[in-house]
């Protein structure tokens, strides 16, 4: 092949890769509510880029094999157009036909098989056709390449300008990090012998904690929802799993996004999803590290979009379980961020089924048969339930905590930002029924969080705050450090204010109709079938030896409890609370919650 039929092989093989990756970008537009037209133009500009180099690519490769120039085009444009076809086939039969999908299920694999086979026929047929219909020799040189090349680069640069603004350097970096069923007495800061968390611990030291913090709900979507709202469940209406966050509900990213921040929520729940409400004010919404809605356009933001880069994520997670492509994506994002950033990120690495990855597995000696206390069932990878898998659990999501303190360092963002960790609930282990689970009981097991905030610079090193702290006062307190104006919505307060509530402190729990009145002394929970058990926490911390109230106590809970609820239900709560029932969902996201313990 001589050298000019070379050089219209590449010209022909950046076109078509060109025009196909634009029309992959179109599709995206189409497809997915980008919401302004400036962010389409940017898809089709950036997929138009991506198609081009792999056309060339594929060109390049094919010129070195003999043949007649329609065969090579028909080669270059089979070639092309193969991995838009297998990929966008598999994506579509896991997203679409298989909803929500596993990606370590058989059936998943099934799809991505079949997708590949269906893809390769295709490719076929287009090379087959192509062959008989490319047989003259593309006109006009190099210049319609470098046009075309010239208005796809122009499509992917300028729509970011326009739309990112004036970056605000005032505006301080906020990272909200929630981990979801770790219990505080299981870190080596809260009285764990073994070394299980040298990253909190040193957070910890850095600023302020409140060691007796709670949730006002061991629920994953209640505790959250009122975390991220600075509104009681009664209130947002989120009171339970499955419930779904109202519109009209306005949540911290909204807020942060209407003042400048850059905005990107990373979470690993299903209760934590797009579909329940959650995903409000992100400019990016990761869920599993699987799907992310282009909001604001970036390199990395389509990057981390590809059909490709998610299907390399699936394959090693399939390979690795202790893959995380959610905190793969969150790193990504902090990298790229053109705007102080308000990230949450949330970690479901010590929520059941316990399977710890080496080394960490090996350190703490988990191992799949469990201990003296695990039960007689096993998960779905073969392992009981123990102590030290939840441990090396909580081991292995520390060495998480090292690497993103490591990488704020690195951008400059540690000693500026604020920086909030907590979790959602406890866990059940060995000390009440049922073991090695939550959402069932208002123990101290499943009601108390972990409460930091590091602010160098605007709170003192290693302060030891001593008034209870609910999940919903982290937003007005990061608010009053920050000079933010309050929102008449919150119910939380600002505990390192000059307005913060006297100690001791009165707090409400929720499990569904169930309540706990709490105070540093005392619980009385409150169940709909009429029970009233007190527990003293100063003599019986463990809550092993349940009362029944007398009636003068059951009668002041019973008081508390109405004035609470008079003051803070919402018709959100009382009438127009909304849920997505399990028959709704699709059969692989039944299973996943049923592995996780959500569904029988």
């Amino acid at each position: 092949m001589t050298a000019r039929p070379s050089r219209r092989l590449l010209s022909f093989g950046l076109l078509a890769g060109a025009a196909l990756g634009a029309a992959a970008g179109l599709v995206e537009a189409v497809a997915r509510p980008l919401g302004e037209p400036l962010r389409a133009v940017y898809a089709l500009g950036a997929d138009g880029l991506l198609g081009a180099a792999w056309g060339l690519a594929a060109a390049a490769l094919r010129r070195f094999r003999p043949g007649d120039d329609s065969g090579a085009r028909a080669d270059v444009l089979a070639v092309t157009i193969f991995p838009g076809l297998a990929i966008g086939l598999g994506l579509f039969a896991n997203r679409v036909v298989l909803t929500g999908a596993n990606f370590l299920s058989p059936v998943s694999l099934f799809a991505d098989v079949v997708a590949v086979a269906a893809a390769s026929g295709l490719a076929l047929g287009v090379r087959r056709v192509a062959g008989r219909g490319l047989s003259r020799s593309p006109r006009g040189g190099a210049l319609p390449s470098f046009v075309v090349i010239g208005l796809l680069a122009a499509a992917f640069l300028v729509p970011p300008r326009l739309l990112s603004g004036v970056p605000r350097e005032d505006l301080t970096p906020v990272i909200l990090i929630s981990i979801d069923t770790m219990r505080i007495d299981r870190l080596s800061g809260g009285g764990e012998p073994l070394p299980t968390s040298p990253h909190l611990d040193r957070l910890a030291r850095e600023g302020v904690q409140w060691p007796d913090a709670v949730t006002p709900s061991p629920g994953s979507a209640a505790s959250h929802a009122a975390l991220l709202t600075s509104r009681y469940p009664v209130s947002n209406g989120v009171w339970a799993n499955f419930s779904v966050m109202d519109d009209s509900v306005e949540t911290l990213a909204e807020r942060l996004r209407a003042m400048g921040y850059r905005t990107g929520g990373f979470v690993t729940n299903t209760f934590l999803g797009s579909r329940f409400g959650f995903a409000q004010g992100f400019d990016a919404y990761v869920e599993s590290g699987v799907t992310e809605r282009l909001l604001k356009p970036s390199g990395a933001a389509l990057f981390r979009s590809l059909s490709v880069v998610q299907v390399i994520d699936r394959l090693r997670y399939r390979a690795d379980p202790g893959h995380d492509p959610s905190f793969e994506a969150a790193l990504t994002w902090l990298r790229e961020s053109d705007r102080p950033p308000f990230l949450f990120l949330h970690f479901m690495d010590v929520h059941s089924p316990y399977v710890p990855p080496a080394p960490w597995d090996a350190r703490f000696g988990a191992g799949k048969d469990g201990g003296p206390e695990s039960p007689d069932h096993r998960n779905k990878f073969g392992w009981r339930p123990s102590i030290a898998a939840y441990t090396a659990e909580i081991a292995h999501l520390d060495s998480k905590i090292g690497r993103l303190r490591r990488e704020l360092e690195a951008l400059g963002l540690l000693d500026r930002a604020v920086i909030v960790v907590t979790t959602d609930h406890g866990e059940n282990l060995v000390d009440h029924e049922p073991n090695f689970t939550h959402g069932s009981t208002m123990f101290e097991s499943t009601l108390r969080v972990l409460a930091l905030l590091r602010a160098p610079g605007r709170v003192a090193q290693g302060t030891l705050e001593t008034r209870t702290l609910e999940n919903v006062d982290f937003v007005p307190t990061v608010a009053g450090l920050l000079g933010w104006p309050p929102s008449d919505g919150w119910e939380g307060a600002d505990l390192l204010g000059r307005n913060a509530p006297p100690s001791p402190r009165t707090t409400f729990g929720q499990l569904e109709q169930d309540f706990a009145v709490r105070t540093q002394e005392r619980k009385v929970i409150l169940s709909a079938d009429g029970r009233r058990d007190v527990y003293s926490l100063l003599s019986d911390p463990g809550e092993k030896r349940p009362a029944a109230a007398d009636s003068a106590t059951a009668a002041a809970a019973e008081e508390a409890l109405g004035r609470w609820l008079a003051e803070t239900s919402t018709p959100l709560y009382t009438e127009q609370a909304r849920s997505v029932s399990p028959s709704e969902l699709s059969p692989e996201t039944r299973d996943k919650l049923r592995a996780l313990g959500y569904l029988d």
